[in-house]
């Protein structure tokens, strides 16, 4: 099952990105961008205009947010940081990963702190 789900998520965040380099151009926004340095991590996309890193997060957003929020702070081109997510049901009782996650105070105060490192976070709703 959750091989199933990689492999839907890997393919769904290929079509996004599809989608807006078609949109926007390759020129500006590049797909599957280095962070910079020796980290090995990336960022999904990335707009250079911008300075604008963006980052898809298609399962719990708990799983992913302190690793994303960490690239944007590595990344000395990155000033801004634009987190898609999603509500996720997971685990045996279904705990809803989301909005309410994102609002909890932990997580408010770690993207203040973003801004210590230049960077601004601005979580979006895939669904609104």
């Amino acid at each position: 099952m959750e091989i199933k789900e990689e492999r839907l998520t890997r393919f769904t965040t290929r079509a996004i990105q599809k989608e807006v380099q078609e949109k926007f151009g390759v020129l500006d926004v590049y797909k599957e961008r280095k962070v910079e340095g020796s980290s090995q991590l990336s960022f999904d996309m990335w707009n250079r205009t911008e300075g604008t890193a963006f980052e898809i997060c298609l399962g719990p957003i708990k799983n992913e947010f302190e690793k994303d929020i960490l690239k944007g702070i590595l990344d000395r081109d990155t000033t801004r940081l634009v987190i898609f997510y999603r509500e996720y049901g997971h685990g045996t009782k279904g705990t809803i990963y989301g909005k309410r996650f994102l609002e909890q105070p932990a997580q408010r105060e770690i993207m203040d702190r973003a801004s210590i490192y230049k960077l601004k976070v601005d979580p979006v709703s895939l669904i609104s």
